[in-house]
């Protein structure tokens, strides 16, 4: 089949893969498959670039990294890049150090876990990541920061985090039941597959993107095609226009084998 008029964006985890796994054959075959007869594929994802190759085989269209924050040519060249100012690190440091039921994560060119010179610093949610201070942390050019906690603490710190004033012209969004992300307003999936489109002038080619989360719904609403796995949130299911088998049983193949 021809796919050249076709651009494909799909999300990572709980849409291309589950829990970390790597991407199955039959999801790694229809994307070479996709690409063979001229279709464009890109990755938008909370990842970085370095994670992403790890796991996607074929891309060639720009990586939107991060939630958008930074967009990245497939030779390295970065396109667009959004880091958070030390006032906003500053003052969201401060909020989640007084509250001892979430920690605290920064997404630098690796994603890292911030000492809070607590109990806290023993506590992994997720996974290990590396450890840096306050002055690490502070230092660093921070593409978005993120709260972890149990679900019911990040509901009650969403709520409360974003009645303060240092959430001006911050964006926020969850990417899972236990994470709560944050970047400035001038980036997200959506914005950042625009900016992906407008450097490579693909603007004639029907653009199909597809999620499962929160983080996902700015690109899905702009898609001409929006897809989602069986597993997404309602929210997401609502403003699809297909919903696929779930992220365990081969979601990008059954995308692709969808469109026509």
């Amino acid at each position: 089949m021809d796919y050249s008029k076709y651009i494909i964006y799909t999300d990572v985890d709980g849409t291309a893969i589950h829990s970390y796994k790597p991407l199955s054959y039959l999801n790694k075959k229809a994307i070479k498959n996709f690409i063979d007869n001229g279709g464009l594929f890109g990755v938008a994802s909370g990842r970085t670039r370095k994670s992403i190759d790890l796991i996607f085989p074929n891309i060639n269209m720009p990586y939107v990294e991060a939630n958008g924050t930074i967009i990245s040519n497939n030779d390295g060249t970065i396109i667009f890049k959004s880091v958070l100012n030390n006032s906003f690190k500053h003052s969201l440091y401060n909020y989640v150090k007084e509250r001892k039921t979430l920690m605290l994560t920064a997404l630098g060119s690796e994603t890292t876990k911030v000492i809070l010179n607590d109990e806290r610093d023993d506590k992994v949610l997720d996974f290990k990541r590396k450890l840096i201070s306050y002055e690490e942390y502070m230092k660093l050019d921070i593409l978005k920061a993120s709260i972890i906690a149990q679900e019911d603490d990040i509901n009650k710190a969403i709520i409360e985090i974003n009645t303060l004033p240092f959430m001006k012209d911050i964006a926020g969004t969850r990417s899972s039941n236990i994470y709560y992300e944050m970047y400035n307003t001038d980036a997200d999936k959506g914005l950042g597959i625009q900016k992906a489109i407008e450097y490579r002038k693909l603007n004639d080619r029907i653009l199909v993107c597809i999620g499962d989360f929160e983080n996902d719904l700015n690109m899905l609403k702009m898609a001409d095609i929006a897809l989602c796995p069986q597993n997404a949130i309602d929210e997401v299911k609502n403003i699809c226009d297909k919903v696929l088998p779930d992220c365990r049983h081969n979601t990008i193949y059954h995308a692709i084998k969808s469109l026509k």
